[in-house]
């Protein structure tokens, strides 16, 4: 562990002024990105750093609870890592550790939150097609409406752009396709029909 708190200590404490907005904010987080991505884990450990806020109902998200008042990084990194299957995301493994935590807590506790998980596209790996990937806008299409993720039955997210580096790499690709959707591409035709 190299990186330094900006933090005291975990658990978070929910402020009264701030804890509607954060926790409503935090959950259209993880509804509105993909599952193992990096900003949806960014926001998933931000959540496992805080106990259940008041008056709320006990739930899960990818077979962890939504909140949980953990106390150190090291055991959200480890609870991440076990909800993630690691085969699927390779990367995961390596890159969720006690210092992505403290650093993703940092820009919490700091405010930086907003430009730590600023990403204005997400990555998809298609699963039938190695040489298919599928690129989509974060911008949702309304502040009222979740967006609409593709289908995990047919697309992988990618943890982050330098997974897409990595996979073009190790298969030596002659050719790819990378279908987009975003302002001017509606998502019905961006994905792949093959």
């Amino acid at each position: 562990m190299g990186t330094e708190r900006s933090y005291q200590t975990l658990p978070f404490y929910w402020h009264r002024d701030t804890l509607e907005n954060d926790r409503r904010w935090l959950e259209s987080i993880v509804r509105n990105t993909a599952p193992f991505s990096d900003a949806w884990t960014k926001a998933r450990i931000v959540q496992l750093g805080y106990p259940y806020p008041p008056n709320t109902k006990p739930g899960t998200v990818e077979g962890l609870p939504t909140y949980g008042g953990y106390t150190s990084e090291a055991e959200i990194a480890s609870v991440l890592r076990s909800s993630c299957n690691l085969l699927e995301y390779p990367g995961f493994e390596t890159q969720v550790n006690e210092d992505y935590v403290i650093r993703t807590l940092n820009s919490w506790h700091n405010r930086e939150f907003t430009q730590a998980i600023s990403r204005n596209f997400e990555v998809y790996a298609d699963r039938y097609h190695s040489n298919i990937f599928l690129v989509v806008s974060t911008a949702p299409s309304s502040l009222n409406v979740d967006r609409q993720l593709p289908s995990r039955d047919r697309f992988r997210p990618l943890f982050n752009i330098a997974e897409l580096g990595q996979m073009m790499r190790l298969a030596n690709f002659n050719r790819i396709t990378l279908r987009t959707h975003g302002y001017a591409t509606p998502q019905k035709g961006s994905t792949p029909l093959l």
